[in-house]
């Protein structure tokens, strides 16, 4: 389990869509993205699933170590 995606709103906001939308793109719950940006536990799978998620909507890759950095 991995904690503390301190970079997930951060980078949501920058693609510029809502907690649902990333989780759609994710193929994921909405509560489960909304969790993991309020720094609850997650799976290294969801992890792994947000990052594609985020990279297809950037337009750029993203990284799970990215997610996990500061936020800029």
């Amino acid at each position: 389990m991995l904690t503390g995606l301190k970079n997930l709103k951060s980078l949501r906001l920058e693609a510029g869509v809502s907690v649902s939308k990333i989780a759609r793109q994710c193929d994921l719950d909405r509560g489960t993205v909304a969790a993991a940006e309020a720094g609850r536990p997650v799976a290294e799978l969801t992890a792994a699933k947000i990052a594609k998620g985020l990279s297809s909507l950037l337009e750029r890759r993203v990284t799970v170590e990215e997610i996990f950095s500061e936020p800029k």
